[in-house]
């Protein structure tokens, strides 16, 4: 997200970050999240239309070549507060529906690298550090670099999650953190 001025109002410019269309079956794609974000902050969405993983590194340079899609990256290195989630290896069944998912098997090899989840689709392991793989030549989105980057980045995690287990993505990629309460009471009791 960054601000720009409106009229002599300061008014929220909302980014999005990882590439959303996928499934066209799917009811929640991230265009439709950062229009509704946008619209109950009076401030203005800029989309990526492209997929958040493409089915080869093939198709992701050519999405990548997209006059659509080259003006929503340049916009990247605006972005100074950044909400992203904090998932696991094993994708949401809203990522899942979505199709912006990698297969059981490309899931199994970043296991056995270590991974341990993902913030925009780009894996790491317990101690926050990036895993660099094969398959971020798939993912059109924000990488490792730019999040660094941000002033302020913002986890969303909750539920069933472990967060003990992303403790090394504090301060290192991550220095905000929403949950919710019960997650909240099992990190606070260390668990």
């Amino acid at each position: 997200m960054r601000w720009t001025h409106f009229r002599g109002i300061l008014r929220p410019q909302l980014i999005q970050i990882l590439g959303g269309s996928g499934n066209p079956g799917a009811a929640h794609h991230a265009v439709q999240l950062v229009r509704r974000l946008a619209n109950l902050v009076n401030g203005e969405g800029h989309f990526l239309p492209a997929p958040g993983v493409t089915g080869s590194p093939e198709a992701q340079r050519a999405f990548l070549e997209d006059a659509y899609v080259k003006d929503a990256l340049k916009r990247f290195d605006e972005v100074s507060l950044a909400l992203v989630g904090i998932g696991s290896v094993d994708p949401s069944q809203l990522l899942a529906l979505s199709g912006n998912v990698f297969s059981p098997m490309e899931l199994d090899q970043l296991r056995q690298q270590g991974a341990v989840g993902d913030v925009c689709l780009r894996f790491f392991d317990v101690n926050g550090n990036p895993i660099e793989n094969a398959l971020d030549n798939r993912v059109i989105g924000f990488s490792w670099k730019q999040l660094r980057k941000v002033e302020r980045s913002v986890g969303i995690a909750g539920g069933n999650v472990n967060l003990k287990r992303f403790a090394g993505l504090f301060g290192q990629m991550i220095n905000v953190l929403i949950t919710d309460r019960r997650t909240a009471e099992r990190l606070i009791e260390g668990q």
